[in-house]
């Protein structure tokens, strides 16, 4: 089985030890993404070695809804509604918003 390991390729650094990297499988998590960056995946074994990379492209968070406002409210249920915002490519349109409740 190879050992796996991820490296950035902007800075060439890699993202954990190549020599005590998971052996077999090992997925790169990341946090906090404000630019967007090649990464690639490079598994070493005495078969040989292989690479392959990706782009994660980070995105600007659009604004919340506009104008949002309740419509009725029963016992147990409440029907919202707003306005969307427009989406910065018409290729990356709004496709859904996430309401939690939170009581008081």
């Amino acid at each position: 089985m190879p050992r796996v390991f991820w490296k950035r390729q902007s800075d060439d650094s890699y993202l954990n030890n190549p020599k005590t990297a998971p052996i077999g499988k090992n997925v790169l998590t990341l946090t906090n993404i404000e630019n967007s960056e090649n990464y690639t995946c490079i598994a070493v074994s005495d078969l040989g070695n292989i690479e392959t990379s990706t782009t994660v492209e980070a995105k600007e968070i659009l604004p919340p809804p506009r104008s949002f406002h309740v419509i009725e409210t029963g016992d147990c249920n409440v029907r919202l509604k707003w306005d969307s915002v427009r989406a910065i490519t018409e290729e990356d349109p709004v496709q859904s918003y996430v309401i939690k409740y939170r009581p008081k």
